[in-house]
This record gives C-alpha cells, sequence and structure tokens, in this order.
C-alpha cells in the first residue's frame, strides 16, 4: 500500500516538474547537476574510488532535478485575492463604509 501510495506520488511530481520548466528546461538542470558532478568528481572534493559517496552525489542530483521546477508549477489559489479583501477592510484608511 505505501509503495502504490509513493508511486503515485512520485509520477504527480515528475510530471509537475517536468511540465513546469519545459524539456528546455528539465535538459538544462539535467546538464547543469551532470556539470556539477563531473567537477566535484574531477578536482577530487569526493573521491571516484568511494563508490557510497558518489551514490549519494548522484541520488542528490536526482532529486535535484525535479525539485528544480517545483517553484515554477502552478500553484492553486483558494479564496478572493488579496486586493478585494484589503478594499473591504475596516484597517484600510479609504475604506468609507456606507451605515
Amino acid at each position: 500500500m505505501a509503495r502504490t501510495i509513493l508511486l503515485i506520488g512520485w509520477i504527480m511530481r515528475i510530471r509537475a516538474s517536468a511540465r513546469a520548466p519545459g524539456p528546455f528546461g528539465v535538459l538544462l538542470a539535467v546538464a547543469f547537476f551532470a556539470t556539477l558532478i563531473w567537477l566535484v568528481l574531477r578536482y577530487g572534493i569526493i573521491p571516484i574510488n568511494s563508490i557510497t559517496a558518489v551514490t549519494w552525489l548522484i541520488l542528490v542530483a536526482l532529486a535535484r532535478v525535479p525539485a528544480a521546477g517545483m517553484p515554477c508549477a502552478p500553484t492553486l489559489v483558494v479564496g478572493p485575492p488579496v486586493s478585494s479583501i484589503w478594499a473591504t477592510s475596516r484597517h484600510n484608511p479609504n475604506h468609507n463604509p456606507v451605515r
């Protein structure tokens, strides 16, 4: 049951993050993180012999690619816009309610 819920969540997340920046944005994110991994390994910040460290580095990069697109994803807004709430607020000095 938990696996099914996680799979559904991952599918929804990947679809949302692939849609938000588009295919070109996803390609740019993958290229950026691949270059970052290459630099970290090339300059010996993480030794290439350490399979565990390289695996964690790749897993973090794979998690960051969909996360890079999430801020661009459309959000659900519920309720009236803030400007309409402010216009009818009694704290607004320009609001003169008819009594």
